[in-house]
């Protein structure tokens, strides 16, 4: 597969799960039945998708109520993964971005339909470049619906334009996220900002980047600052594409039999890589759409705080359908941020990137799960339908016992 097919397809997907559970190979001090059902279940899922380790936990208001790991987070060390491994989240990212933008409106620094571009006035695009009008028209509520007038028809941008974008500014491989940006400033529209709906990585790069204008902050010092510190969450960090640079805790990520290894986005890699460590993307651009680690616990904690990062009428405007219905999934819209499907679930959001997956779901009534995987199958529509399928409903069902 193509890598920029494969960033198209994972982008496509990422709102479209909810999963299934089972064996645990550090299960909770003295379990309750349910957790044995949760743990065959996700046992039966990873071997049947072929995925090597795995984390899953649910949390009842504020509390966690089953935390497992599953596989070897390590195969060729055949170490055990912990509740502690930290996974690439990929695009849950997206959530806690939406969260920083809803803190910054809920503060008076930001409107719902503040124009982007004018925030970002200081942002230039590469000179002789000839900018589309529109793009003055973006909002900040069509980036969070993903209406701002960019598609993935002609590949990826934060895949495709990592190194043009550096070459052309004369910074160096791979283009920081803003660069990206200034290089997208002078490429077309590909429809009117909120006529239609297509998902977009882009456009949650532009909302990291309004968060640091319009908090002087860099968008980890926000996060952790504003979120992951109020939330009692220390593990959370921006991951990094070479394996040489990954996190103590941090499992291998496995892009599968037969994804082979072809030259890294990144300059200093000597050797070829796998799609996972830089055959794909490049993770250090992706930081505002796609790029923390975390444990499935860190995301249910995420989850939970919700209450205490935001007001309830804030979060009431930010699950708020969107006129934009989510493609295969009847009754689910897109929100301001996330995805909603009034009568099933509260909100959610899924995660898919070369090596990895992940889905968080908040299910109403302080229900609240996390699975993290590091690989993602090929069969990406039916791995997150049997996602769907399985994890709601079984959730639901379990969580009653817990």
């Amino acid at each position: 597969m193509a890598i920029s097919t494969v960033f198209f397809r994972i982008s496509l997907a990422v709102s479209i799960a909810s999963l299934s559970l089972a064996h645990s190979a550090h299960p909770a001090e003295a379990a309750p039945p349910a957790s044995e059902k949760l743990d065959r279940v996700m046992s039966a899922f990873i071997k049947k998708w072929d995925v090597p380790a795995a984390q899953f936990a649910i949390c009842k208001g504020d509390k966690i109520v089953y935390s497992s790991a599953f596989g070897k987070c390590d195969q060729a060390r055949k170490t055990p993964t912990t509740k502690d491994n930290l996974f690439r989240i990929a695009s849950i990212t997206k959530v806690f971005t939406a969260c920083a933008i809803w803190q910054l409106i809920e503060a008076g620094k930001l409107k719902l339909q503040d124009h982007a571009f004018e925030i970002l006035s200081d942002l230039k695009p590469l000179e002789g470049a000839t900018v589309d009008p529109r793009l003055k028209s973006i909002t900040i509520a069509d980036l969070l619906q993903h209406s701002a007038g960019w598609t993935l028809e002609n590949g990826e941008p934060q895949a495709k334009y990592t190194r043009i974008a550096a070459d052309l500014f004369h910074e160096p491989r791979p283009a920081k996220p803003v660069t990206i940006i200034r290089y997208m400033m002078g490429q077309p529209l590909n429809y009117d900002p909120g006529s239609k709906s297509v998902y977009s990585n882009l456009g949650f790069n532009v909302l990291g980047r309004v968060i640091e204008k319009v908090s002087g902050q860099s968008y980890i010092d926000y996060v952790n600052e504003h979120i992951l510190i109020p939330a009692k969450i220390t593990d959370v960090a921006l991951g990094r594409t070479s394996l040489k640079n990954a996190q103590p805790k941090e499992v291998f990520y496995y892009a599968g039999k037969n994804s082979g290894e072809v030259w890294s986005v990144l300059d200093d890699e000597a050797d070829q890589v796998s799609f996972a460590y830089g055959g794909d993307a490049a993770i250090e651009c992706l930081d505002s759409h796609g790029g923390l680690i975390a444990s499935a616990e860190d995301l249910v904690k995420f989850a939970a705080a919700m209450p205490i990062l935001l007001k309830a009428e804030t979060m009431e405007q930010m699950l708020t359908p969107t006129k934009f219905a989510v493609a295969n999934e009847k009754g689910a819209f897109r929100a301001y941020g996330c995805v909603v499907h009034p009568g099933t679930y509260r909100w959610t959001h899924a995660g898919a990137l070369a090596g990895t997956s992940s889905i968080l779901y908040d299910l109403g009534d302080g229900l609240m799960f996390a699975c993290v995987f590091n690989h993602l199958p090929e069969d990406m529509a039916g791995y997150f339908g049997a996602m769907t399928k399985t994890f709601v409903p079984l959730v639901k069902q379990q969580s009653k016992k817990l």
